[in-house]
């Protein structure tokens, strides 16, 4: 009988996942088109270690206290949006109204979906009008901030 090992060994302070499983998972395939060609030549240079504590509370446990314990104390605006391809997160709507819903206290929640994202949002063609979309959000919530102020 063949053993198969875990991903992830629990007792281990910190995991390396190498970059090849990293690209697919994170990034797609280049096939996929998701990516520019020349990011996946950088992906072993961007490769760094993951705090295993971390990888399993937000795969396991994470989803049962935050709501209660941080999202209904938000009161500032939230910008949230779920990438189209993710291998961590189910990307649907009611997934996102969910959530989005769980800032109950927020004087302002904005949910989405960047379609033709996928988990390295900052890596893949789209990230960049994400981006430029969160920096003006930014702005526009500091400047209608600041007009409270006066």
């Amino acid at each position: 009988m063949t053993r198969v090992q875990p991903l992830v060994d629990p007792n281990a302070p910190r995991i390396t996942f190498p970059a090849s499983l990293k690209d697919e998972l994170m990034l797609f395939p280049p096939s996929a088109g998701f990516t520019d060609p020349e990011v996946y030549e950088k992906t072993e240079e961007l490769k760094t270690s993951t705090s295993v504590a971390e990888f399993v509370d937000g795969i396991h446990i994470w989803p049962s206290y935050w709501r209660e314990n941080y999202a209904k104390h938000v009161t500032c605006p939230v910008m949230y949006a779920l990438v189209e391809n993710d291998c961590f997160w189910m990307s649907t709507k009611e997934v996102t109204d969910d959530f989005a819903a769980a800032f109950e206290n927020s004087v302002r929640v904005d949910k989405g979906m960047v379609l033709g994202g996928v988990h390295c949002l900052e890596l893949c063609r789209v990230g960049r009008g994400w981006y430029a979309r969160v920096f003006g959000w930014a702005v526009e919530r500091g400047v209608a901030f600041g007009m409270m102020e006066k």
